[in-house]
């Protein structure tokens, strides 16, 4: 998430020599930074699907996929996205 900041980060970058000299000012930007909406934001996270295959008893054995950050079994290859945990399989 390097390019997103918080709020919080904002209203100290702008605080210090401003908010003394200009209180009234710096308590005006604060109220209208705590005004814009909060994003849903979190880190993007690749995978991929990994063909795993278990054997069974007498010599059978049957595949399937699952995610290579979280391990949860795939159900389609070509699905674009993890289901449990969201990574992306579609490639960097």
């Amino acid at each position: 998430m390097s390019g997103y900041v918080s709020k919080e980060e904002v209203k100290s970058l702008f605080g210090g020599c401003v908010a003394e000299e200009y209180p009234s000012i710096c308590k005006a930007v604060h109220k209208a930074i705590d005004c814009i909406p909060n994003a849903d934001v979190r880190e993007n996270v690749h995978g991929e699907w990994i063909e795993v295959t278990d054997y069974k008893d007498d010599n059978e054995y049957r595949w399937h996929i699952i995610c290579s950050v979280c391990r949860h079994r795939g159900m389609f290859e070509d699905d674009n996205f993890c289901p449990n945990c969201g990574a992306d399989m579609r490639g960097e």
